[in-house]
C-alpha cells in the first residue's frame, strides 16, 4: 500500500470493500439461505425461490420477525393446496401449511391466492 497522504483513498477502498462484503453475506443469508432452510424444515422442501420472491419484511428489535412472500407456480400450488389444513383467521379460511410456536418463537406458512407466506420470528 502507498504511503503518506496518496494511502488514504487506498485504504478507504478496502474499508468500503470490506462492508460491501458484510452486506453481501448479509443480504444472501437473509433473502437465499434462510428462507430455503426454513421451508425444508417445515415444507419439506423449498417451494420459493430467490426469482420468485415477491417481498420480504423485518420488524421488531427485541422481539424480531423475518416474512417473505412468494409466487407459486401451479404444480407447487396445487400439491401444497392437497397438504393444507384449513384454519379460520378472523372469519375467514385461511390454507394453512404449518404453525407452531412455543414460549419465545413463532413460525408460521400458509397459502394466499397464488403466494406463499413464511414467517419467523420470536416474541
Amino acid at each position: 500500500m502507498p504511503g503518506g497522504a496518496r494511502a488514504l483513498p487506498a485504504y478507504l477502498l478496502v474499508i468500503l470493500g470490506g462492508y460491501s462484503l458484510l452486506f453481501l453475506g448479509s443480504a444472501v443469508q437473509t433473502l437465499m439461505i434462510e428462507p430455503a432452510r426454513l421451508q425444508r424444515d417445515y415444507l419439506g422442501r423449498a417451494y420459493g425461490t430467490p426469482l420468485t420472491l415477491q417481498s420480504y419484511d423485518h420488524w421488531g428489535f427485541q422481539d424480531p420477525a423475518d416474512q417473505w412472500r412468494y409466487t407459486l407456480s401451479v404444480a407447487d400450488l396445487a400439491e401444497l393446496k392437497r397438504r393444507c389444513r384449513q384454519v379460520s383467521e378472523n372469519g375467514s379460511p385461511r390454507c394453512t401449511l404449518y404453525s407452531n410456536m412455543d414460549e419465545r418463537w413463532f413460525a408460521d406458512a400458509w397459502i394466499e391466492g397464488r403466494e406463499l407466506h413464511l414467517i419467523d420470528g420470536l416474541h
